[in-house]
């Protein structure tokens, strides 16, 4: 374990039967930040998994601290949990479902400082090394105007084609998957609202940020790669978890928004998921046909 005196940033790792996962980042975290590990203090909880592997990965990673807790608290109610024994000025929330492809919690880290922000977050990668887009302009509408553009797509459309060109590009709403952020952020926010056990709380959040005027930022040059294999596949299926999305969002929609937006919004996804399947049956239908 690493010189608390020197630790500039705890890095938190929420695990729920996917001890193997895990393993796997820790392992691409020495292997890109083994020179800056003395900066950071790794915390790996467990929501109460039947095989945590907490001997081999103390064994082969002695600079962590693995905190069990007895039951499986979900996401919010865990770090919030965790939250009084961190002394750390910045804090990374880490999916464990992730993998660094180079020293991107050093140069997020670094970056943010410099720019002396309240939050930033890296560029994030699918699988297939497609860019996944873990931020928005505004985490929701927050205005008459924004709630149009979001509904139309134009949101979605300047994030990817200049946002995600940017090196360093300013941003109202990072998710939860690589998140540093001031601790004093966080605790003057609020924390996470724990009635939200997975999903919708870092949307919340960002929320309340945004109200207290915080800034973040996408720093492009820090490259992680995030697998959508974590604690919530070995829970449910895509279509129960895409189902909890969506409830978990539509709450908190209904806390920031009006509601005639929220019903508005809901409308424009059903109607975009009804035009997917009807899209994704005729391609089927051709493929067939041409065999």
């Amino acid at each position: 374990m690493t010189d608390g005196a020197s630790e500039e940033l705890c890095v938190l790792i929420l695990q729920y039967n996917s001890a193997d996962i895990t393993l796997n980042l820790l392992e691409s975290i020495v292997r890109h930040e083994g020179d800056n590990l003395s900066r950071y203090r790794v915390i790996v909880m467990d929501n109460a998994s039947a095989d945590p592997k907490e001997n081999e990965m103390t064994r082969r990673f002695p600079f962590i601290e693995f905190v069990g807790f007895d039951e499986n608290l979900g996401f919010a109610k865990a770090h919030n949990k965790i939250w009084p024994r961190i002394t750390e000025k910045w804090v990374l929330l880490l999916n464990n479902d992730c993998l660094l492809l180079n020293d991107a919690i050093n140069i997020t880290l670094n970056k943010a400082m410099e720019l002396d922000t309240d939050f930033a977050t890296c560029a994030l990668f699918n699988k297939d090394m497609s860019p996944q887009i873990n931020f928005h302009l505004s985490p929701l509408p927050t205005s008459t105007w924004k709630f149009f553009t979001h509904l139309l797509g134009l949101q979605g459309i300047v994030a990817r084609r200049l946002k995600v060109k940017k090196e360093v590009a300013e941003l109202d709403y990072a998710s939860g998957t690589f998140l540093i952020i001031r601790r004093e952020a966080f605790v003057e926010a609020g924390m996470f609202d724990e009635d939200h056990f997975m999903y919708g709380e870092d949307v919340d959040l960002m929320f309340r940020l945004g109200k207290k005027g915080a800034r973040g930022y996408r720093i492009a040059e820090g490259k992680v790669v995030h697998l959508n294999q974590g604690s919530s596949k070995r829970l449910w299926n895509d279509n129960a978890i895409h189902k909890i999305k969506m409830r978990e969002t539509e709450r908190v929609m209904l806390r920031h928004m009006p509601s005639w937006q929220v019903r508005l919004w809901l409308a424009r996804i059903s109607a975009q998921r009804a035009v997917a399947k009807v899209a994704y049956k005729l391609i089927n239908m051709t493929r067939r046909g041409a065999v």
